[in-house]
C-alpha cells in the first residue's frame, strides 16, 4: 500500500509541477482547474495510502520486545522530517 501511495504521489506531483510550470500566471482556466484537481488527487493518495499506513507499518515491523523503542525512533524520524518541511516551506514559496 505504501508503494502504491508513493507511486501515486510521484505521478500527481509530476503532473502538478508540469501544469504549474506551463500555465501559472495565464488565463487558461482548464489547465488551472486541472492543477487544482491534481492537487486534490495527490492529497487523496497521500492520505489514503501513506498517512495512516506509515503508523501501522512502524508499529508492526518490530518484534514485541523492541516495539516501543522502534516505534519511538520511527516517530522521531517522521517528526524531524515534518520540522524540516515546515522550516523550508516559507523559503520555497517565495
Amino acid at each position: 500500500m505504501m508503494m502504491l501511495g508513493l507511486g501515486w504521489c510521484l505521478i500527481a506531483l509530476t503532473l502538478e509541477a508540469a501544469l504549474v510550470a506551463k500555465f501559472a500566471g495565464t488565463q487558461n482556466q482548464a489547465a488551472l482547474r486541472a492543477a487544482v484537481a491534481v492537487m486534490f488527487l495527490y492529497v487523496g493518495g497521500f492520505q489514503g495510502c501513506l498517512n495512516g499506513t506509515q503508523w501501522a507499518f512502524l508499529s508492526e515491523i518490530w518484534p514485541s520486545h523492541m516495539r516501543p523503542k522502534g516505534l519511538a525512533m520511527g516517530l522521531v524520524a517522521i517528526m524531524l522530517t515534518n520540522i524540516c518541511f515546515v522550516q523550508a516551506a516559507p523559503t520555497a514559496f517565495e
